[in-house]
């Protein structure tokens, strides 16, 4: 509706030629007009500014953003141009899945038998073939690995990693009960825990006649309640036998709604190690719900399958009459910011043909032909005994340790521009002057110094359990 006033028309032609001035209603509806104007102007000032503001906070943003980005890269220059020797490992770990490539996949399995994979590749294999490794061809049951997802992940696998040195007292050989040690789990029993127990085992009927009549075993046993009464009865979902027999040293079996399941030996090589008393070490790798690694003294004792789960373990007791009194320690794999440094626990099985040696590969391009380091187990010629744990790098291999069973705990230290330090946990033998053996080597090829590279298994028989690889880390000025 036009609320003008009728003459509004005639008055407007009229100012226009300057003939005379609004009448007093026109004039009113003239300066409402324009007061309209004007607040609907000011509303869209208002509205600019606004927006203004706005543009000029994102500008502010991105420029401080852009500033901390080219501070940042320049504290990394400082620090490499300050870094004139390059004692800091700028390496990686590689995860690429061997079947599709991928260089950085989500999640990865792991065999039975060792090998790693993708997870998409390993139920691709399965809805084709089943549970069959695509390696070795044989059936092998997998499980996913415990690790953080991205493109900076060094590690093999996520896991709890801790050392029991275990030791019950000692009793004598009148005593009518054995004494129990008892250890809880600081975490739970997760598929890929990794355990090592160290005690000293002092009876043995071959240096103790008087002991022949006695029960020569240790038993180490698993619960899935946090603690035991020796009174009461108890499921027991693990239990691990160990004893002075050279060929079938552990016996595994399982207690459940009060008997016993049938006991697995199983046939073991120990290499010419002598089972008389000393220092006994035990690692268990958990595979899945119902199945353990075992090795004794750190040679493989074979899968070990139980008829209760295990993911339940709560408690771990160690039964023995013939144990000295020692001490317990715990430990766990940490990073640390000093020097550059890779931990590693390795399955390497010895093999008799030289040409056909198991190692630990380094690698620039993940493939043979590019090794500039190995570490091999071996066994010299004409011998059943591994003699030797050899860093190859030169025409001269570096012979580092005597036999030391399978697993081998190593951590392996840049030092120097051109030297790394390799240290190697000795087999069971817990003596101060021989509890590490050490062995440094100059390196002649310096291409993974400062380029990402590969570890690898050289002929197969190599198998990563456990790998933490720390840098050191500088701060700019």
């Amino acid at each position: 509706m036009d609320l003008k006033p009728s003459c509004y028309t005639q008055c407007a032609a009229m100012i226009l030629q300057g003939r005379q001035p609004y009448c007093q209603d026109c004039k009113e509806c003239s300066d409402a007009i324009v007061n309209g104007t004007q607040i609907a102007w000011r509303q869209l000032r208002q509205r600019v500014s606004r927006a203004a503001e706005g543009t000029r906070v994102r500008r502010a943003t991105r420029e401080e953003s852009q500033r901390d980005k080219e501070e940042r890269m320049n504290k990394i220059a400082a620090a490499n141009e300050d870094n004139d020797l390059r004692e800091s490992l700028c390496l990686t770990y590689s995860r690429k899945c061997p079947v599709c490539l991928r260089k950085h996949p989500e999640k990865r399995v792991s065999y039975l038998c060792g090998h790693i994979v993708c997870e998409p590749c390993a139920e691709s294999q399965e809805m084709q073939n089943g549970k069959i490794c695509p390696f070795c061809k044989s059936a092998r049951s997998y499980h996913r690995l415990f690790e953080e997802d991205g493109e900076e992940v060094e590690k093999i696998m996520w896991i709890i990693q801790f050392f029991l040195l275990a030791a019950a007292l000692v009793c004598t050989s009148t005593a009518a009960e054995l004494f129990v040690t008892e250890y809880k789990l600081p975490e739970a029993f997760v598929d890929g825990t990794i355990i090592t127990f160290y005690f000293w085992h002092s009876g043995d009927h071959w240096d103790r006649p008087d002991l022949y009549s006695k029960t020569q075993y240790a038993y180490i046993n698993f619960y899935d309640v946090a603690s035991v009464d020796n009174d009461t009865v108890y499921d027991i979902p693990a239990q691990l036998r160990l004893e002075t027999d050279y060929f079938n040293p552990v016996t595994s079996n399982t207690f459940q709604d009060g008997r016993w399941h049938k006991e697995e030996n199983k046939f073991q090589f120990m290499d010419g190690l002598d089972m008389s008393g000393e220092w006994w070490r035990v690692d268990i790798y958990k595979h899945d719900s119902y199945r353990m690694n075992v090795f004794f003294k750190g040679f493989w004792s074979g899968v070990r399958t139980f008829h209760m789960p295990l993911d339940n373990i709560k408690s771990i007791n160690i039964v023995s009459e013939y144990v000295d009194p020692k001490w317990v320690e715990s430990y766990k794999f940490v990073n640390f910011t000093i020097g550059s440094r890779i931990d590693m626990i390795a399955f390497l099985r010895s093999n008799i043909d030289p040409t056909q040696l198991s190692s630990l590969a380094f690698s620039q391009d993940g493939t043979v032909n590019s090794l500039f380091f190995i570490i091999t187990q071996q066994w010299p010629p004409g011998q059943w005994a591994t003699q030797q744990l050899t860093l190859e790098d030169s025409p001269d291999p570096v012979i580092c340790s005597d036999h030391n069973g399978d697993l081998q705990h190593l951590r392996i230290e840049r030092t120097a521009y051109d030297t790394i330090k390799v240290t190697l946990s000795v087999r069971g033998v817990r003596h101060v002057d021989r509890l590490n053996e050490t062995c440094e080597i100059v390196l002649s090829n310096m291409y993974f110094y400062h380029h990402p590279f590969t570890i690898m298994s050289k002929f197969g028989g190599a198998m990563m359990f456990h790998l933490e690889h720390t840098m050191a880390r500088f701060e700019g000025k």
